[in-house]
């Protein structure tokens, strides 16, 4: 049984060509400043592959990453953002509907790691109240040029209180998936919470309707006395005057 459970639990990726329609779709961002390396730790994530020598992202790129966990199939949908200036009118359309945000920056460029309150100044202008927030300070294979301590990354996360913080390196691979990993996890519980929640209100909004003020053997009493002093509608069907509108009862029987 507890190996059925890990199994259920563990997460995958699956193949660019699986063809199996997802149950779940969420909407990813990539943001952070230009040259944090957005695009090569998207690229690594899904396709364990790293290219120096990629060109800055102009505007922004789409890529689709399929997994598995708890037996759904999850896709995510990356909006790889650019990071200049020049590109930002554009970009902030992008942030509509969106389930997470990752935040990138470098840990050996400080101002990347300032530049944050910018971004997160984005997201609250343009992304849905509820959003996720990660953030992911990449390039840790530059530790001899380190510029931002983790200390300042956990202080920034709290601070501002984001979901998730990681550590990462395209270059070499490391939390490059594990960052789409939690993501996934975490979007994934956040929507079966909220199925839950919206059961469970409804299951209390009807437990907890207010029972029409008005007494049965009244609104009865109330029926006869209405019948005997108008004879013509003697015959009128009991249920009728069940309802707790005496108005709706009089708009039927014309009276």
């Amino acid at each position: 049984m507890n190996e059925e459970n890990e199994e259920e639990n563990e997460i995958e990726i699956l193949p660019e060509n699986f063809s199996k329609k997802p149950h779940f779709i969420f909407k990813v961002i990539v943001i952070g400043s230009s040259g944090v390396g957005k695009t090569c730790l998207t690229i690594r994530a899904l396709k364990g592959e790293f290219n120096a020598l990629l060109n800055p992202t102009i505007g922004f790129e789409f890529l689709t990453m399929k997994l598995k966990y708890k037996n759904k199939i999850i896709a995510l949908q990356i909006w790889d953002t650019c990071g200049q200036e020049v590109f930002q009118s554009v970009i902030s359309h992008f942030y509509k509907k969106a389930s997470m945000a990752i935040l990138v920056y470098s840990i050996a460029d400080k101002k990347t790691f300032t530049d944050l309150n910018k971004w997160l100044e984005e997201i609250k202008n343009n992304a849905d109240p509820d959003i996720k927030i990660a953030l992911v300070g990449n390039k840790i294979d530059l530790q001899d040029n380190r510029d931002v301590t983790k200390e300042e990354a956990l202080e920034f996360k709290e601070q501002h209180n984001l979901d998730l913080v990681f550590e990462s390196s395209a270059k070499h691979g490391d939390n490059s998936r594990d960052i789409f990993f939690e993501t996934t996890k975490m979007l994934y519980r956040d929507y079966i919470d909220k199925e839950m929640n919206s059961s469970k209100r409804s299951t209390l909004s009807i437990k907890n309707e207010r029972i029409p003020s008005f007494s049965l053997k009244k609104n009865i009493n109330k029926k006869r006395n209405f019948k005997r002093n108008n004879s013509k509608y003697s015959d009128i069907d009991d249920d009728l005057y069940m309802d707790h509108d005496e108005n709706k009862y009089r708009s039927n029987c014309n009276c």
